[in-house]
């Protein structure tokens, strides 16, 4: 099995709910716990009327998702499968539970999620990790956001004004622009597989009308980012980006801040600076408080004269 064909299949998932734009709202979730569990998650809810009024029904849109799904789940597994047991005892075994794939319906809300029991887990799938003496395919390209980038070390800095500036920065388009860049299987790009699964809905909606958000949890309280919302609960800050609303070039960004040595250096310089004309000001003034005017009348210095 080629990895191509794996990264074409998660194009294809994700494309047939593309094709509701209008009529579907998508929630990507990446998450990770204390314990270095990874848990990547779409969470996606059909408006009814808005799919009877493309001419479809509920139940059509959901067959198509389900079966994209279960294709996902199946392809997950035979890349699993290139491990085997007899060659890579310990490495299969961790796999088995290493890397798992749920999904669970609610009414009209569906749910697709793959789990990393740790950092090496998710490596592995993504081919970010290098086994020694070991070639394997990964099994998709990771479309985000941030973790890849982190764990290669692809971050930076930047000023944010004369005291402060943010290290450990990260920048992420979002999944959707992420997504554009793959090809698939046979030359196969993402516009190609998106028009295909436009037809879903009678080509009534259009992607520009997609209602997506994309949240991401870390466990670290000291972090920040650009969010439209942020809460911080429990050693975790969770960042929630609404995708459906930015201009072209936005991008998400992650990043902690530093003071600058410099500009607080000359501040601690100019304070006292200050500091010591206020000292020196308020010694001159009590030194001039503390005189003693004695007045001497002209018949005492005769006096003292004789």
């Amino acid at each position: 099995m080629k990895a191509k064909k794996i990264i074409t299949t998660i194009v294809l998932l994700l494309v047939a709910v593309f094709s509701l734009c209008g009529c579907a709202s998508i929630q990507m979730v990446r998450a990770i716990d204390a314990n270095g569990t990874i848990i990547d998650r779409m969470v996606i809810e059909l408006n009814e009327s808005k799919i009877n009024k493309a001419g479809k029904t509920v139940a059509e849109v959901k067959s198509v998702i389900k079966n994209d799904i279960i294709a996902f789940r199946q392809y997950v597994n035979d890349w699993k499968s290139q491990f085997a047991i007899e060659d890579f005892p310990e490495l299969a075994l961790s796999l088995e539970n290493g890397i798992l794939v749920n999904d669970t319906e609610v009414g009209n809300k569906l749910t697709i999620a793959i789990e990393f029991s740790n950092w090496t887990m998710f490596g592995l799938f993504y081919g970010i990790v290098n086994l020694e003496d070991v070639e394997y395919q990964k099994a998709m390209t990771d479309v985000g956001p941030f973790l890849s980038a982190l764990l290669l070390n692809q971050y930076g800095n930047e000023d944010m004004g004369v005291f402060l500036y943010k290290y450990s920065l990260v920048r992420d388009e979002g999944f959707v622009k992420n997504l554009q860049g793959l090809t698939g299987e046979e030359g196969t790009s993402f516009a190609t597989l998106y028009e295909k699964y436009k037809t879903l809905t009678n080509n009534y909606y259009d992607i520009d009308d997609l209602d997506i958000s994309q949240i991401f949890a870390y466990p670290d309280e000291k972090l920040y980012s650009n969010a439209d919302e942020t809460e911080v609960t429990g050693g975790l800050t969770m960042m929630m980006w609404d995708l459906s609303n930015k201009a072209d070039g936005f991008k998400m960004e992650i990043y902690k801040l530093g003071p600058k040595t410099a500009g607080w250096y000359i501040l601690a310089l100019i304070i006292s600076a200050v500091a010591v004309v206020i000292i020196v000001a308020k010694f001159g003034v009590n030194s001039a408080k503390n005189k003693v005017s004695v007045k001497i009348t002209k018949e005492e210095v005769e006096k003292d004269e004789k």
